[in-house]
């Protein structure tokens, strides 16, 4: 099974932070990542987003650059400070390959927790994390994609 982890592209400055939207910079960084991984994206089976706006955005540009029929569900263990063993308990084995759309911290605490790698992930970065069963620990950081 493979994770595919989005951060949101760019986003404008406002409050509440819940609304804030993606920045035409922000949209085109996102097209620009999944474009560039678009063979390796094109099976996924599923994905996921944040209830943020920023992250529904994202989510809805990877979609549409995939031809995604399926529909992107709202899961809110994808929040910036969710934890990220709360959000593996949502997860089931036999998902199938999953794409989130999300926040720091939270998107460099999965990567951390899953495959015991400290990384830094800017706007629009994209992760492949990979393992038969998602437990901490036990993926494999196959590539990160920055814009």
């Amino acid at each position: 099974m493979k994770l595919f982890i989005l951060r949101h592209g760019k986003a404008a400055d406002g409050i509440p932070d819940a609304l804030r939207e993606l920045k035409t910079r922000g949209r085109e960084d996102v097209r620009k990542v999944v474009e560039s991984r678009k063979s390796e994206l094109v099976g996924i089976d599923k994905i996921q987003s944040s209830s943020l706006v920023r992250a529904e955005q994202t989510a809805a540009i990877v979609a549409d650059l995939l031809d995604y029929s399926g529909e992107v569900v709202e899961n809110v263990h994808l929040t910036p400070w969710a934890r990220p063993s709360d959000f593996m308990a949502t997860i089931e084995d036999d998902a199938g390959d999953l794409l989130v759309a999300s926040h720091q911290p939270f998107v460099s605490d999965l990567v951390s927790y899953l495959a015991n790698e400290d990384i830094w992930m800017p706007t629009s970065s994209l992760v492949c994390l990979e393992a038969e069963h998602f437990l901490p620990g036990t993926a494999d950081l196959c590539w990160q994609e920055n814009p």
